[in-house]
């Protein structure tokens, strides 16, 4: 084979040279074409990130509306106890409104019984 490369008018050290130049590039080419697809498959969300992103948003809409329905429950308790200290305090001021009394300890009764409050 070196008689056939020098009779070419090739130097055969500079055949060798350019081979190897060239395997190392496509190598190089191989590795960056692995990267990039490594880089895309990390930017697209696989069907089972999919679903269990779904999974935890339908575990945090369940948490939310578990809030804000004990929000609304407790909104309603604070409303009821400050109605009835209002009342306790116009009875102390003036000591009527003992029928403003009787109404409120009824709403209170409603409430701990049924759960809710007639306003």
């Amino acid at each position: 084979m070196e008689n056939a490369v020098r009779q070419l008018g090739f130097d055969v050290q500079a055949v060798w040279i350019t081979l190897g130049t060239l395997a190392a590039l496509a190598a190089m080419a191989l590795l960056i074409m692995q990267i990039v697809k490594i880089f895309r498959e990390l930017r697209t969300p696989r069907l089972l990130d999919e679903k269990a992103i779904r999974e935890k948003l339908q575990s945090d809409h369940e948490r939310l509306t578990k809030l804000e329905q004990s929000t609304a429950r407790q909104e309603t308790e604070l409303k009821l106890l400050l109605r009835s200290q209002l009342v306790m305090v116009h009875h102390s001021i003036d000591g009527n409104s003992i029928d403003n009394l009787k109404s409120m300890l009824k709403q209170i009764e409603e409430y701990l019984v049924f759960g809710y409050v007639k306003e």
